[in-house]
């Protein structure tokens, strides 16, 4: 097994992946792609948000994501001190739609450096 499908296995088998389908119950309901007009266009939620971590003049959206995650996601010490130290987006990897026709992530998104998937569901 590769380390890219290794840190998916971990990614898809962790307790926080698991609670996506609760998170959809989150109150109050906005919906910033309403206001615009394209609220049921996933592909188009997916891609903002990808372009938001993967644009290089944006490290600092990108900085405060990593934060978020390893605030929400109760991650170890060494882990929240690597990200704390996360200084350029040159090791990560971005993918929309990823996966396969059976189980696709909307975003995929990969840090080398860190050894951290995560997986966003729009």
């Amino acid at each position: 097994m590769s380390d890219l499908q290794a840190e998916i296995k971990c990614l898809t088998e962790s307790p926080h992946y698991k609670k996506l389908k609760e998170l959809a119950n989150y109150k109050p309901k906005f919906n910033p792609f309403e206001v615009m007009g394209v609220r049921y266009r996933e592909l188009t939620h997916s891609s903002v948000l990808a372009w938001l971590l993967s644009d290089k003049a944006n490290i600092d959206f990108t900085k405060k994501f990593l934060d978020w995650v390893a605030d929400e996601g109760k991650l170890n010490d060494e882990m929240k001190g690597k990200i704390a130290n996360f200084q350029t987006s040159n090791d990560m990897e971005v993918r929309c739609e990823y996966g396969d026709e059976k189980s696709r992530i909307d975003v995929f998104v990969r840090f080398r450096s860190l050894k951290l998937a995560i997986g966003i569901e729009v």
